[in-house]
């Protein structure tokens, strides 16, 4: 590797720290919730009438981009570079694996982490909590992740679900490969999978546990015998009839370590980054803001395909050279690649929150990034048949409305425009006569 990794003293913020949240403050600065795209905080003044937000500034994205390169010059400089597992055989990326042990491992994608973080032993925090509860003494298995996530996530053929020609289905079953399987020499099937779950990208079969699903190795002792499979539908071990279970259908597979197994011999902790800057974030937000300055740049689509590529789906130039789909030169269509791609690439690494927010998406209800309605699948319904002592007889063929995969209504959520910022506290507003109330609270 080009980079060399003192593991205690990783978590020193360096000047590539220091470039890489300068680069991102100016990223945000430039993006429309500061940039004079809340009208409403337009008009929110101090007391003596200077204006605490401003009108919108072109030159905003170009600092931001003159940042950006001082930052990507300076990393391709240090050896920094996207994290990718080779096959030998092929010398092809294997992007299964590229994506996977981004999370495990100290790489030279990272620009800033920390050791510090929630996964780290199979009875501790996060793992119990992303493990189903009745699989080697887990217990709890409660971190869902609603339908529209999943929903986010492209096609093996880069396309979107809702794109024509995608092949995106959600009648019928099929076997689907699991590449998450331990053993590098087993080629594992899961039977009677939905088809709304086939033939999805790498990243989405890295993030997303789904129903049916087999474990990462077999298990010496469980109902279904060793080879373990997930059931959150009605009757399965990790269904909704305990208060432990994620209530959508899914829970979170990303940052787990595979060989962890609260049984046996297997080791039972594993020490991993918590990632708080990493390259591909930074090659998006170059992307983002080449495309507001000028969105013919061919760097645009060179950037976006570089994240495309490590994930293992064709990037947009080769889509456009087919026919497959053409966004090229076009800002509006560009902008929403960019989003799409943020959406998928750095999901669950704690950064959505604040792209809906600074893009404003958060407050439009036609946007994949609203707020009001979250969904997932009919836990309340059984997508398998189990014998008096509730083992696996035989699945159940429905599928569509009344069935176990059925999208239904998970969270009502309230949502109004002020929600785009937080409130300063009443008690923080009453300790200065000088503090001034955020927009529309």
């Amino acid at each position: 590797m080009a980079c060399m990794y003192g593991l205690d003293q990783i978590a020193r913020p360096t000047v590539t720290a220091a470039l890489a949240l300068r680069a991102r403050l100016w990223v945000y600065a430039a993006s429309p919730l500061f940039n004079g795209g809340y009208e409403e905080a337009l008009s929110v003044t101090n007391h003596d009438g200077t204006r605490l937000f401003p009108d919108y500034d072109a030159s905003k994205w170009v600092t931001a981009k003159n940042h950006l390169e001082t930052l990507l010059n300076w990393v391709e400089e240090k050896g920094y570079a996207l994290h990718k597992i080779y096959d030998e055989d092929t010398g092809n990326i294997n992007p299964h694996e590229s994506v996977y042990r981004l999370f495990q491992d100290f790489t030279d994608e990272i620009l800033w982490a920390t050791g510090v973080n929630n996964f780290r032993a199979v009875t501790l925090d996060m793992e119990p909590r992303t493990t189903p509860r009745d699989i080697a003494s887990s217990n709890f298995g409660n971190v869902g992740l609603f339908q529209e996530g999943v929903d986010e996530f492209f096609m093996d053929n880069g396309l979107l679900i809702t794109d024509p020609g995608s092949g995106y289905t959600e009648a019928g079953f099929s076997r689907v490969r699991n590449y998450t399987r331990m053993d590098p020499n087993e080629e594992k099937y899961d039977e009677h999978i939905s088809n709304m779950y086939a033939n999805r990208e790498p990243r989405f079969y890295q993030a997303v546990t789904y129903e049916g699903r087999s474990w990462y190795q077999d298990l010496t002792t469980n109902k279904l015998g060793s080879n373990y499979r997930v059931f959150f539908s009605r009757g399965g071990g990790a269904d909704n009839t305990s208060q432990e279970n994620p209530r959508t259908g899914y829970m979170l597979n990303k940052f787990k370590n595979r060989s962890l197994l609260n049984q046996g011999t297997n080791i039972r902790t594993w020490g991993r980054p918590w990632i708080l800057f990493r390259l591909g974030d930074f090659y998006l937000y170059y992307a983002e803001v080449l495309n507001e300055i000028n969105p013919s740049d061919p760097l645009i689509i060179e950037y976006l395909d570089k994240i495309r590529e490590r994930a293992g789906i064709p990037g947009y130039q080769e889509l456009a050279a087919q026919g497959v789909k053409n966004i090229i030169g076009n800002q509006e269509l560009q902008r929403e690649a960019i989003h799409q791609e943020r959406r998928v690439e750095m999901f669950a690494e704690g950064n959505r929150y604040f792209d809906i927010r600074r893009w404003m998406t958060a407050d439009d209800p036609d946007s994949p990034d609203q707020q009001l309605v979250f969904t997932g699948m009919n836990m309340n319904v059984p997508a398998a048949n189990w014998d008096s002592a509730g083992r696996f007889e035989s699945y159940i063929d429905n599928y569509g409305p009344g069935s176990y995969y059925e999208r239904v209504v998970i969270e009502n959520r309230a949502w109004r425009r002020a929600m785009l910022f937080y409130p300063v506290p009443y008690n923080e507003i009453q300790k200065s006569e000088l503090l001034v109330q955020s927009p529309l609270w």
